[in-house]
Order: C-alpha cells, then structure tokens, then sequence
C-alpha cells in the first residue's frame, strides 16, 4: 500500500500488507461458548446450541462427545438449515464449578466438527 503526502521531506510511505484467506468453516455455532448457572433446587441445568450452516447449506448432527463425563446432549437426527443440540449438566455435578469442550460432529462423510466450551457454575 502507498500513502502520498504533501510532506517534501516525506513524499510517500510504502507499506507492506499481507492478506491471509481464511478457511471457509462449514458451521456457525451458536452462542460459541456456554456457561450454566444452577438456582436453588435446580436438578439440572440445560442450554440450546444451534448450528448452521455457512452459505445457507443444510446441516445435520452426526454425533456429539464432551470430555466431561457429567455432560450430556440431545439432538434430532433431522437435516436442515439449523440443526439444535441440548446441553444438559445434572446436579449431581454442579457440587463443583467444571469446564468442557464439547465436539459437534457434523453428518455427511468425514463430517467436520466445531467444538463449544461448556462451564458452569456449584449449585448454591
């Protein structure tokens, strides 16, 4: 890139730009990242994951895996423009506050996947 100035003792800077092309991802997670809170009494804390597809391509949900043993999910097996994953963490775990990764396996061969960061908190 040039800039020109009307400065005589400095008429022009060069500057070096790097453009680096992203890789397209083949879904959008959303929210990216989920924290769980528990009430008083609560005997589980859930959230919603969506996930859609970049380009208005459908997606569909081949598997999830979390590796945090307390995390559990449901999802629909259907295929469409937003596929929905269901976090779910029992009480049983929120004694302590704990973190996950959890992987989203998309369907198709060699499905990609894109990973959330789950956390929550101890029940009070």
């Amino acid at each position: 890139m040039t800039l020109y100035t009307d400065d005589p003792a400095y008429p022009e800077f060069r500057v070096p730009v790097r453009v680096e092309k992203r890789a397209t991802a083949a879904a959008v997670v959303t929210p990216d990242e989920v924290y769980l809170r528990f009430a008083a009494g609560q005997s589980e804390a859930s959230a919603l994951v969506q996930v859609r597809g970049t380009d208005g391509k459908p997606v569909g949900v081949a598997g999830v895996e979390c590796d945090h043993p307390s995390v559990t999910f449901k999802w629909s097996d259907a295929v469409g423009p937003v596929a929905a994953v269901r976090l779910t963490v029992p009480a049983a775990a929120a004694t302590t506050p704990g973190r996950g990764t959890v992987r989203v396996r998309l369907s198709g061969a060699d499905g990609p996947a894109v990973s959330v960061p789950v956390g929550w908190s101890a029940r009070p």
